[in-house]
């Protein structure tokens, strides 16, 4: 497993992000996060473009932002 630590830093330092961890939700919350929906679609879409490119290469794979 990934340390809390490194999503941190990829969440919001690399793709500058905001999000609430799970273990703050409750049991069964670890190692999921909480994204508010709540904006404009471009923003959330800018958003999420962010937060894939800085986690996907920790998955092994590619990021191919075409495929969104």
């Amino acid at each position: 497993n990934t340390p809390k630590s490194l999503y941190e830093a990829l969440i919001e330092k690399q793709a500058k992000l905001i999000v609430t961890y799970g273990e703050f939700m409750g049991p069964g919350g670890e190692n999921h996060i909480r994204i508010n929906l709540g904006t404009s679609r471009s923003v959330l879409e800018s958003g999420m473009r962010r937060l894939l490119a800085a986690l996907v290469p920790h998955t092994g794979r590619a990021f191919d932002e075409g495929a969104l």
